[in-house]
Parts: structure tokens; C-alpha cells; sequence
């Protein structure tokens, strides 16, 4: 049987614990950041603007 003893166990704690710690910030800065890309994006298709000609044609003649 093949034992790397205490200091191979602390190793590999140390390293998964960076590992995870590393995973959950990425995490957070994907969501941080992506979405209000996602959000910025769908509102422009959910609610287009629209363009000056027709805002001036639906305003009453004066």
C-alpha cells in the first residue's frame, strides 16, 4: 500500500481548498459581470427604441 503520509494530506487539502476558493471567485466575477451584459442585451431586443421618423410622424401636427 503507498501512504504519502501527514504532509502529502496537508498538501492536497491546501491545494483542493485554493482550488475551491479560486472556483467560487470565479464564479462571482462571472456573475457579477455578465449579467448586466445579458441584461443590457435582452432589454434592447425586449424593448427596442424607436427611430426619430416614426416618434416625429406619431406626434399631432401643430
Amino acid at each position: 500500500m503507498i501512504t504519502n503520509g501527514v504532509l502529502g494530506v496537508l498538501w492536497t487539502a491546501i491545494g483542493l481548498g485554493c482550488f475551491y476558493i479560486g472556483l467560487t471567485w470565479l464564479n462571482a466575477l462571472l456573475g457579477h459581470f455578465l449579467t448586466p451584459m445579458f441584461l443590457l442585451t435582452a432589454s434592447r431586443f425586449l424593448n427596442p427604441e424607436k427611430p426619430e421618423e416614426e416618434l416625429e410622424s406619431e406626434q399631432p401636427a401643430r
